[in-house]
């Protein structure tokens, strides 16, 4: 039964309405008129009767902690996403549950001053947590705030899906990337092995000489990226990508791994040559696109195509996928002389 009891005086009136229902932690909350604090015990005790009381004291940081521990360990989850949640545990991670009102995320949302993407991004990993917090946990999140927060960001804009990138990386470009590396490491060999098999960074940097298989024709990739759970998946090497490897064998034939190097430390080499020839719009990742796209501009079909990338998805495939124009005249005259 909620109690109130006057804290103020004559100049500041002060209501404190508290509630203590068994099943439920005891709250309380200070108002300046007794109507609205008797209102809001009405309303909170009639929620806590129905089950549909939300106000959970739980740190946000604490759920992504639970999150991590328990569903990242079974899904093994990426070096990205668990970036991605390490900081929405430092940025939002001292705010209550109870505290994430569609005001709250809104203005979070907008301070982060990123791409609409990357904000996007970050607003679906806050649900995720909340959700599987709910689910899983034992948490109160109110998720008809986190909707409600989502439907305005997204109608204004803050947030959106990422734009199709049609950028597509040249040879003669790679050239100059190469003219200003600065690396011991075997970097050319690096990018053409990303582009020739499009593979993802991660992938490249996991490949062991115990899985190369069909006489060096293909090559197990371990715990791929899956939309349900990662899985390993075996994958043709085109002649160009089987020599490479041949090539590191001289190099790295008595390691694990077949370029035993720190796909971190190989990106920032990439990202200092390139700054350097003045290409800041191409990123490492842009590597796995135009191999896809080269793939498909030498006849291969999508099915093909998501054999070599990984892609479940078609659509995601095309995305990845830009023809150019002359390439495919020269392909259909081609065919047609």
């Amino acid at each position: 039964m909620g109690t109130i009891i006057n804290r103020g005086t004559n100049k500041k009136p002060a209501y404190r309405a508290q509630i203590q229902l068994a099943g439920h932690p005891s709250i309380s909350k200070t108002f300046k008129k007794k109507d609205l604090a008797s209102d809001w015990i009405r309303t909170i005790e009639t929620k806590m009767i129905a089950g549909d009381y939300r106000e959970d004291t739980t740190l946000f940081q604490e759920l992504v902690h639970q999150y991590l521990t328990v569903v990242g360990k079974a899904q093994d989850f990426g070096r990205s996403k668990i970036n991605v949640l390490d900081r929405l545990a430092r940025d939002l991670g001292s705010v209550q549950v109870c505290d994430l009102t569609s005001a709250r995320l809104t203005k979070y949302a907008i301070d982060r001053g990123q791409a609409p993407s990357t904000v996007m991004q970050d607003m679906i990993y806050i649900g995720v947590v909340l959700r599987i917090g709910e689910s899983m946990f034992g948490a109160k999140p109110k998720i008809n705030e986190y909707e409600l927060a989502m439907t305005g960001l997204k109608s204004t804009g803050i947030i959106a899906e990422s734009e199709e990138c049609d950028r597509r990386v040249l040879d003669s470009e790679i050239d100059q990337i190469m003219q200003h590396m600065k690396s011991s490491l075997p970097m050319r060999d690096l990018i053409d092995f990303s582009i020739i098999t499009a593979m993802r960074n991660g992938e490249v940097f996991r490949l062991r000489w115990a899985d190369l298989g069909d006489n060096g024709r293909s090559v197990l990739i371990r715990s791929r990226k899956h939309p349900k759970k990662k899985r390993d998946e075996r994958v043709p090497l085109l002649a160009p990508a089987a020599a490479i490897i041949e090539k590191s064998r001289k190099l790295n034939g008595n390691s694990e791994y077949i370029f035993p190097y720190n796909g971190k430390s190989v990106s920032t080499a990439f990202q200092r040559a390139r700054g350097a020839a003045g290409l800041d719009d191409i990123r490492w990742h842009d590597l796995r696109h135009e191999g896809c796209s080269r793939l498909v501009e030498a006849g291969h079909d999508l099915i093909t195509v998501s054999l070599f990338s990984g892609h479940k998805d078609l659509n995601s495939l095309k995305r990845y996928t830009h023809l150019q124009a002359k390439t495919v005249l020269d392909r259909i005259e081609g065919g047609i002389n």
